[in-house]
């Protein structure tokens, strides 16, 4: 055999090893990865049918961004084994932020079915006796319990305490979750 033909057998048989050398770690490596594959669904189990922004963090605050499709599919692929955060950033004026915590195993891919939850419309708010809110009274106080109350300011001011102190009973009486007029009369 001559020199020249030994020469091109041996360069694409060198080109060949080197390539197999060079690649077999990355190969090696892909193989220890798991992913995280799952679908969001809207609360009534229907699917999710527009792109919502998904997140995967790491406990070290490391951070992956993604889309679901269409109908509501996502995929993060070649995620190296650990604990995971996903969380789901739908639409915020009608559903919260959702997420569920998640462990990657080599070479497995873990499931999710993420459900979001719908956010409660702003101004609703539960009713619990005892507990008010200043603002939430303002527009429920009876004309009649104004005025009572406005009188004690005034009789306050003049240093009239017991006439103030019975405008706001009276303020009271007629108002009895009159936030104001409680404290007033506690001062």
């Amino acid at each position: 055999m001559s020199r020249t033909k030994i020469h091109a057998f041996l360069e694409p048989l060198l080109s060949v090893v080197i390539v197999f050398f060079v690649a077999a770690p990355f190969a090696a490596q892909n193989q220890n990865v798991g992913s995280i594959r799952g679908r969001v669904v809207l609360p009534n189990g229907a699917p999710l049918n527009t792109a919502t922004a998904i997140r995967l963090e790491t406990l070290r605050g490391v951070r992956y961004d993604a889309y679901t499709d269409n109908s509501g599919q996502f995929s993060f692929r070649a995620v190296e084994p650990g604990i995971y955060r996903v969380v789901v950033e739908a639409d915020r004026t009608v559903f919260e932020i959702v997420s569920t915590t998640v462990e990657v195993f080599p070479r497995s891919p873990a499931m999710l079915t993420i459900v979001l939850k719908e956010r409660k419309p702003q101004g609703e708010f539960k009713k619990t006796r005892g507990t008010v809110s200043a603002g939430e009274l303002d527009g429920q106080i009876p004309g009649a319990a104004k005025e009572e109350f406005e009188r004690a300011a005034a009789f306050s001011k003049e240093g009239k305490s017991d006439e103030a102190i019975a405008h706001l009973r009276r303020a009271i009486e007629l108002y009895p979750d009159y936030l104001m007029a409680r404290n007033d009369l506690g001062a």
